[in-house]
């Protein structure tokens, strides 16, 4: 049993994602895609290369607050050691904790900051088939979070025929 018959249509898939420039900290400038559209990708491909100039003044104000942080510490850990109070030493440790944590939070910070300006690359985040591409020029600047291409899932997918014919 066969049927046979010619009309136009289109692949339809109902599973997808879309990769944002993930570059959080400076300013990215588009500067070619790597792949064309409908060009299947495995996760960690190239999808687009970039230049980021990074945010210096913020890294340089976050590597500051380090500095005086560290310096807080420094002063609450000599004050932890001449502190005899038992009330007051744990005040002093829960102070310290929060220091720590805030220390934790700005290495973190810093590290994303430098990792942001050595971007080179937009990779994809998954394995799938390109879409759809926002159509960028050589360095126009893409914005964080901005929606480069649309991945969909290769193996759901369905083509999508209409028999005007009506058999």
């Amino acid at each position: 049993f066969a049927t046979k018959y010619s009309e136009k249509g289109y692949m339809f898939y109902p599973s997808s994602t879309l990769l944002e420039n993930p570059v959080e900290y400076g300013t990215t400038y588009f500067k070619e895609y790597q792949v064309e559209l409908y060009q299947p990708v495995k996760k960690g491909d190239v999808i687009a290369t970039v230049r980021v100039e990074g945010d210096s003044i913020g890294l340089e104000r976050q590597l500051v607050n380090k500095k005086y942080l560290q310096q807080d510490i420094d002063d609450l850990q000599k004050q932890i050691g001449e502190t005899t109070d038992k009330e007051q030493l744990e005040n002093l440790n829960e102070k310290l904790d929060s220091y720590k944590e805030r220390m934790a939070e700005l290495d973190e910070n810093i590290a994303k900051r430098r990792g942001d300006s050595d971007t080179k690359e937009i990779v994809a985040d998954k394995s799938g088939v390109i879409t759809w591409m926002n159509a960028y020029k050589d360095e126009r600047i893409i914005s964080s979070g901005e929606i480069m291409v649309q991945i969909a899932d290769q193996s759901k997918c369905y083509v999508v025929v209409e028999d005007k014919s009506g058999k």
